[in-house]
């Protein structure tokens, strides 16, 4: 352990400042996430617009693909559509560690429908979370429905894991035509928990948690409110090894691959995919446009890793050695006691911060002669 320790000198009430031994806090510390008043926005055609940007969120109006703007690369006189040319709307804020168990990332956001969706469309609401490290995601998505050839229950969830960000390999701001689309899914029995995402005039609340839960597995859930309801996805444990979810095995139950260790994430993007999501008039020969609200988005970050603090001040007195240290507000410290700064002795386990300052009274050190301290970090109080 990196410890910094000074001797408390024998005189009546000195104050002395010393150092600390660090260690990690059982329970993660949450915190809020810097984010960018600007938007990154990936539209290929050129059609879709973004407007009332802020921090929280966006207004973002979605035209009907045109399917003569970007020509195909790979087939000559061809043109691109669906997922390539769809509109992004995404954030690249921190690298948000994801190794340790504890650590996990939440996003939550507001979202209401300005323009109605046609809900005989094949429109899909995706949600992820991302690393531009590794070029890998997770992600939520809400079928908008019900319609045909899908399921018969509305707005149904899924969760996907997608090693492909940028289809080059390496993530690449130029080209992310494979942001929030993936492959295989893991589909959930919930639905919208009231109202369908389809309608205007409601505001829609969207929570998603990711977080590691031991060495290969990860636990995810995400929260869907409206008009005073909810509903709920959520699974466990991913094995990141197997692809296995909640120890199915089966392929038709939990066909999610097995994508490698997430090692951080450190973006957020949704997409609203469909070639014609505002069909108002159920003609695709005709073009349509139409704006949904994005507001309220809260990054948050938490972790087991205990920010660093230091003892503040030791004071002696006629009954014993008080000493005080940096805290973190319902966090668990022990503290020890050294002649030698070889071998240690606890002096009090189990200490309990009530605020950003904590304390014990070290009676069993009376004493006269050289003490040495050092303080540990311990659970956080549940």
């Amino acid at each position: 352990m990196n410890c910094n320790r000074h001797r408390l000198v024998d005189l009546p009430r000195r104050i002395v400042q010393v150092g600390v031994s660090l260690t990690l806090i059982a329970t993660a510390l949450a915190r809020p996430i810097p984010l960018a008043d600007e938007w990154s926005f990936f539209n290929p055609e050129g059609i879709s617009t973004i407007a009332a940007q802020s921090a929280g969120g966006f207004e973002l109006t979605i035209a009907d693909i045109r399917g003569t703007i970007v020509p195909d690369p790979a087939n000559a006189g061809d043109f691109l559509g669906g997922n390539a040319v769809r509109p992004r709307v995404y954030q690249v804020f921190e690298d948000l560690k994801m190794t340790g168990v504890g650590d996990a990332v939440q996003i939550s956001f507001d979202l209401e429908l300005l323009t109605q969706i046609s809900e005989s469309n094949r429109g899909d609401l995706h949600i992820s979370l991302f690393d531009t490290n590794t070029n890998s995601e997770m992600f939520s998505l809400v079928h908008i429905g019900p319609n045909p050839n899908r399921e018969t229950v509305g707005d149904f969830i899924k969760f996907r894991i997608d090693p492909v960000v940028s289809p080059g390999g390496t993530f690449d701001a130029n080209d992310l035509a494979s942001l929030a689309v993936g492959g295989n899914s893991r589909a959930g029995q919930a639905h919208h928990p009231g109202e369908p995402l389809a309608e205007t005039g409601i505001v829609h609340t969207f929570t998603m948690r990711v977080e590691r839960i031991s060495d290969t597995g990860l636990s995810y859930r995400f929260t869907w409110e409206n008009e005073g309801n909810s509903s709920t996805h959520s699974f466990e444990v991913y094995n990141e090894t197997t692809g296995v979810i909640d120890g199915e095995s089966n392929p038709g139950a939990s066909d999610v691959w097995a994508n490698g260790k997430v090692e951080s994430l450190n973006g957020f993007g949704v997409m609203l995919h469909d070639d014609d999501p505002f069909d108002q008039d159920d003609n695709d020969a005709t073009f349509d446009e139409g704006t949904i609200r994005f507001s309220n988005l809260v990054v948050d970050y938490s972790s087991n890793e205990h920010p660093p603090f230091s003892i503040t001040e030791v004071i002696k007195g006629e009954d014993g050695n008080l000493v005080r240290w940096e805290a973190v507000s319902g966090a668990t410290y022990s503290l020890w006691t050294s002649l030698d700064l070889i071998n240690w002795i606890e002096v009090k386990t189990s200490i309990l911060a009530t605020s950003e300052v904590a304390g014990f009274n070290d009676t069993l050190s009376a004493t006269a002669g050289t003490r040495y301290y050092q303080v540990r970090t311990g659970p956080k109080n549940q």
